[in-house]
């Protein structure tokens, strides 16, 4: 079997990216920056719903728009703004894109499955 590895060289500029713009979007402020880098590192987890084929990016999305981002604003105090909004939109779309390969490989396995028949 082959080996599986993660790459987080990604994941972390990402972060500290979403930390810079909320530092600066939040007026300078350190607490906020962290507020940021910590709702993009839940919404990017929760992501990782998108692994379902077909309706896997749904999921997420509802997730995160409901439970996920609500429930971290309230708990760092920060405010909704365009930062938060563009951090829920790249990762839906990131999701779609995951969920789109996971679907086509779900069918490439399914009808592979049924020609061995």
């Amino acid at each position: 079997m082959g080996n599986i590895s993660f790459d987080t060289s990604g994941t972390i500029v990402t972060l500290i990216i979403a930390a810079i713009f909320g530092y600066f979007v939040y007026d300078k402020s350190i607490e906020a920056a962290v507020a940021v880098a910590g709702i993009t590192f839940v919404v990017g987890l929760v992501t990782l719903l998108s692994l379902i084929p077909v309706a896997g990016w749904i999921a997420s999305a509802l997730l995160s728009y409901f439970v996920v981002i609500p429930g971290m604003l309230t708990m760092t105090g920060i405010e909704h703004t365009w930062l938060i909004t563009w951090i829920f939109v790249a990762n839906v779309l990131i999701g779609l894109l995951i969920t789109a390969l996971m679907s086509v490989a779900a069918i490439k396995i399914l009808t592979r499955r049924q020609n061995v028949r």
